[in-house]
This record gives structure tokens, C-alpha cells and sequence, in this order.
């Protein structure tokens, strides 16, 4: 039986760490759990030690957060280290090779097994495009030398997501599209079945209900609008009116949801507004609403990571790609337009959405 350890960063990671997790049920699967936000992942530590049918073990950095950077820091590497001691690696799987806590890991696991594997999983968007700071000076030579006079010799810099020296395989959505910064890696497709498993739609349905949120409400959801935070449109109120007008212009019978940007300033006045559509919670990831959202539901946004991921958990999902010529020019950049085009979603404008849902029919 070998020992997987899953260092997690986002919602995203914990998915994508429960599906490989679920892929190795016969070892020991610990997942690792490092916020990026104060208090983000209160859900997940509790529901995940309550039931260990994918983690049999978890490891949460979520307290401590009132400390020193410097304390703080420490406190994790003592207890990465204790953990790894205790139970040696084979494989340190991350969505992020830029945590320190990732790095610190692989170099004291390799000092107790040289075999060990570090292995990146899907980030996203970043996985295909590469870091947006890539080609910066700064992010290429000074962050680095700073980064080792600070942690140690053993931090690797990784030009984009995935790319560092610890890394030496890469599981993707898709393969084919892959950042050429990670073509040198073992590239390994993320088994998309998996997110059919039992045990991880019921993960999904314990943590939107420690959030207490009606998992059975999304269910029957038709149609899914996702909206970027209001700064992207000219008029936010506008663009939403006229996706919910084309929607209805197709089918007003199609039950609605939006979910908000999770910064969002305007999604108590869009409730009040629209009291017939379900707002999904602006603070709960979109990733874990998909997997619980039937098949013939359709999903409409702007270009943006979220919609980017809207079909990572079913290939069968129609996904539809509005254009903004109103949006501020910054929001749309060509690379991630053409990503888009290669994974086949369609981007239209909004007079010929009716249009499109009619050829879908949700």
C-alpha cells in the first residue's frame, strides 16, 4: 500500500484530489489542507474528518491564522515534517507547486524516500495559458533568489503553475491543450468517470449542506447563468436583464439559477429583483454545484475561468459562451478566447442565445 498525500488550495483541488484519491481507494490517501483565505475551508476539515471514505486522514492549516507570517510558517513545516516522519510519501499531489508548504514537503520527503513523486493536478486555466507573470523579469529571476534566501535551496521556481523541479507528472482535463512550460512532465488524463463515483457526489452534497444549501434545488436547475464581478460590464444590471429576457424569449417555463462572482456587491438587489430565479451562494465555488447539476443543463457566461471549468465534470455538459462587446477590453484576451474555441463552446452574442438553446433544447 502506498502513501498519497493531496495538498490542497481550492475548492478545485479538493475535487480534483478526491477524484485521483477515489482512483487510489486501496492506499492511504491524506489530503492536506491549506487555505488561501482565512476560514476558507471551515466546511471542508470538518465534513472531510467525518467521513473517510476518500481521505482516511486530514491534515488542516486552517488554524493559526491570527499568527506571525514567520511563526506561522513554521508551525506548518513542523507539522509537515512530523507527518511525513511518521508516514513516508510515494506521491505529494498539489494544484499549486508555488506553496511553499508543497516544496518544504517534497524536500523532506525525498530525504526519507528518494523515490517519491511530486504530481501536479489541474489548476486550471493557468494549465493551458501558462502564468500570466511568466515572461516578467521579476517573476523569472528576482522572486526566485529571494524565495531561496528566505525558505532554502530546495525552493524550485516554477515559470508557470506546475513547471517546478518537484513536479515530475501533470494530470489534466485536457492533455492535448497543455501549456508547452508542462509538455516535458508525464502528462496523465484526469479519468472523468470518477466524478460519477457515488462517494464523490455525496461529498459534494455534505459540503453545500454545511453550508446550508438545498443540494436537492440544483438538481432541477435548466439553466445556469454565471456571472464575473461587476467591474467587467459597462452595465452589470443591464447584461444580466438581457441574458434572463433570451432565456425566456426561448422557454419561460426553464427554471433559472445565477451564481454570482464571489465578490460580487450586487447579489442580495439581483435576489430581490429576480424572486423567481434560485441565486446560487456567491461564496460557494461553482465547481461544487456542477457535479450535482443534471445533464441537458445549460450553463451561459462571459469568457472566465468559471465557465472555463463548467464541463470538467461531465463531457456531455452544453456550455455557451456569450460575447461583451460592452465589457471592459482588458476582460477578454485572445489566447482565452481561442482556448475556448478549442474545447468547442460556442461564443455567440446575446440576441442569438434563444437561438441557440432552441438547437440544445434544455
Amino acid at each position: 500500500m502506498s502513501t498519497n498525500y493531496f495538498f490542497v488550495s481550492s475548492p478545485l483541488h479538493l475535487l480534483f484530489s478526491s477524484n485521483i484519491a477515489l482512483c487510489h481507494e486501496s492506499d492511504d490517501n491524506i489530503v492536506v489542507l491549506m487555505p488561501r483565505e482565512a476560514r476558507q475551508f471551515s466546511p471542508f476539515a470538518e465534513v472531510l474528518a467525518q467521513d473517510r471514505s476518500i481521505f482516511s486522514d486530514v491534515i488542516s492549516f486552517e488554524t493559526g491564522n491570527l499568527r506571525r507570517k514567520l511563526s506561522e510558517r513554521k508551525r506548518r513545516m513542523a507539522i509537515i515534517s512530523d507527518a511525513l516522519m511518521k508516514n513516508a510519501a510515494d506521491r505529494i499531489f498539489t494544484g499549486t507547486d508555488r506553496r511553499v508548504e508543497f516544496q518544504y514537503a517534497m524536500s523532506v520527503a525525498s530525504g526519507i524516500n528518494p523515490e517519491v513523486l511530486g504530481i501536479y493536478v489541474d489548476d486550471g486555466m493557468a494549465s493551458y495559458l501558462g502564468h500570466k507573470s511568466m515572461h516578467n523579469i521579476a517573476h523569472r529571476y528576482i522572486d526566485p533568489l529571494f524565495k531561496k534566501l528566505v525558505y532554502g535551496w530546495w525552493w524550485s521556481n516554477p515559470i508557470t503553475i506546475g513547471s517546478s523541479r518537484w513536479i515530475s507528472e501533470v494530470h489534466l482535463a485536457y492533455p492535448d491543450l497543455v501549456h508547452e512550460s508542462l509538455q516535458s512532465k508525464r502528462i496523465v488524463p484526469v479519468d472523468k468517470e470518477v466524478f460519477k463515483d457515488p462517494r464523490f457526489t455525496a461529498l459534494c452534497e455534505r459540503l453545500l449542506r454545511f453550508r446550508n444549501v438545498d443540494d436537492q434545488s440544483i438538481r432541477g436547475i435548466d439553466v445556469i447563468i454565471v456571472l464575473t464581478h461587476e467591474s467587467f460590464y459597462a452595465d452589470a444590471d443591464a447584461h444580466l436583464e438581457s441574458l434572463v429576457k433570451a432565456v425566456a424569449q426561448h422557454d419561460a417555463s426553464l427554471k433559472i439559477a445565477v451564481k454570482p462572482h464571489p465578490r460580487s456587491e450586487k447579489a442580495a438587489s439581483y435576489r430581490n429583483t429576480y424572486p423567481d430565479i434560485l441565486f446560487l451562494d456567491s461564496k460557494i465555488s461553482m465547481e461544487l454545484y456542477l457535479p450535482l447539476v443534471k445533464e441537458q443543463c445549460v450553463i451561459i457566461g462571459d469568457i472566465s475561468s468559471a465557465l472555463f471549468t463548467a464541463n470538467w465534470f461531465s463531457e456531455d455538459r452544453h456550455i455557451i459562451a456569450v460575447s461583451l462587446p460592452q465589457a471592459v477590453p482588458t476582460h477578454i484576451e485572445d489566447n482565452l478566447v481561442q482556448l475556448f474555441l478549442k474545447l468547442g463552446i460556442p461564443k455567440i452574442g446575446v440576441d442569438e442565445l434563444p437561438e441557440q438553446l432552441a438547437k440544445l433544447n434544455p
